[in-house]
């Protein structure tokens, strides 16, 4: 009888977690997860098949293996999958969820222990209840963007969720761009606290490692009472991130400047193909000095040489003030080949119809081409003062 009855696992409870339609308000989504043996995983191709079976009543087919009245749906997988998503479930509804695995070659099923999920309504809110904190679902390599409301600590929760065959590295890639100001993040994993930040602004990777299946919770934070912009993206593929791999030093060099003209040089991103766009804006005369003056030294080296200082949307880049120079499209060496010959990864172009004795400040901006959603990220700025005299 054992032979002919498909193996279950010592543990045949189902594991789940359940998060909202983004289609319809009212619906919810439930990822479940099973354990399976062996000998099931193994076996010759579509001898094994995984079935769930969704009903509104106690059901009495996983003891008699017959369908009676309250089924609602049945979703198959093939015998190599472990976990899948049942979507459409109503809020304020029970749903009872009994997985099959069913062996084509002797027509016979075992099922797992019965799943019992009460998708409990939200409360009705009355006017004079404080509005609470919104949760948002997350899409794998999808960028997403959202705002903090105007008051600090209010914060935004983004599901992120990964189903056991998602990923093969088991981590996920989260990428946070703080727009106009300094945010907090924290990240949770069914439910436990994984990591939580520093407040930061602009650009930030954080890489959750062992994510083999289950829900993932991003949280941010505004860290003052400015209202904020975000742009958030997640993905277990890291390499389809839309955002540009810039390299470690990202600062740009004027290598030769004369009365009218500024000539500037860069690494260029790992991309393959990648467009550089460069802004440049006139100074005061003496911008510089005044700055100095102003403050103290070290506060003075900070402002300069830091990332889209006066940027009025860190997701935007160049300044509203600033003039579009122009944007230059490179299709570069391989990665390989600039390891072996870092000459090769520098790009120089020369700025022309300058004014003599002037400050002008340059902004370059790198984003990378033929990507979905593709987003541009800054260098460093740098100033340049032409020389008195041709």
């Amino acid at each position: 009888m054992d032979a002919f009855y498909p193996p279950l696992p010592h543990d045949t409870r189902l594991a789940h977690a359940v998060s909202k339609s983004d289609e319809n308000p009212e619906t919810n989504q439930v990822l479940i997860t099973w354990k399976a043996v062996d000998r099931v995983r193994t076996a010759e191709a579509n001898r094994y098949r995984f079935c769930a079976i969704v009903s509104r009543k106690v059901p009495d087919w996983a003891v008699c293996g017959e369908l009676n009245e309250g089924l609602e749906s049945i979703h198959c997988v093939p015998q190599t999958n472990n976990s899948m998503i049942i979507q459409k479930l109503r809020s304020g509804k029970r749903y009872f969820i009994t997985v099959f695995v069913r062996d084509s070659l002797h027509g016979s099923t075992s099922s797992y222990e019965t799943l019992e999920v009460n998708l409990r309504r939200a409360p009705e809110k009355n006017h004079t209840e404080t509005r609470k904190d919104e949760e948002k679902s997350l899409h794998d390599a999808v960028l997403e963007a959202g705002t903090l409301p105007a008051k600090k600590g209010s914060t935004v929760d983004y599901q992120f969720m990964v189903s056991t065959n998602a990923t093969q590295s088991s981590k996920v890639l989260l990428i946070v761009h703080a727009c106009d100001g300094y945010v907090r993040m924290s990240v949770y994993r069914n439910g436990k606290l994984l990591k939580r930040s520093e407040p930061f602004s602009g650009f930030r990777r954080f890489l959750i490692v062992n994510v083999h299946s289950g829900q993932l919770r991003f949280q941010i934070a505004n860290d003052d009472s400015r209202s904020k912009s975000v742009h958030l993206w997640a993905s277990t593929q890291a390499e389809k991130s839309p955002y540009p791999k810039l390299p470690e030093d990202t600062s740009v060099k004027v290598v030769r400047r004369s009365c009218s003209t500024a000539t500037l040089q860069w690494l260029r991103s790992a991309d393959e193909h990648a467009e550089y766009c460069i802004y440049m804006r006139r100074e005061n005369a003496n911008y510089l000095e005044e700055l100095v003056s102003r403050l103290s030294y070290f506060y003075a080296f900070f402002l300069l040489f830091s990332d889209k200082l006066e940027a009025s949307n860190l997701c935007e880049g160049g300044l509203e003030s600033s003039e579009l120079v122009g944007c230059y499209s490179h299709r570069g060496p391989t990665v390989e080949a600039m390891l072996r010959d870092d000459s090769i990864g520098l790009i120089e172009t020369t700025v022309v119809g300058l004014e003599p004795a002037r400050t002008y400040r340059f902004d370059l901006l790198a984003t990378p081409l033929q990507l979905k959603q593709a987003q541009s990220l800054p260098y460093r700025t740098v100033w340049v003062r032409t020389a008195n005299s041709c």
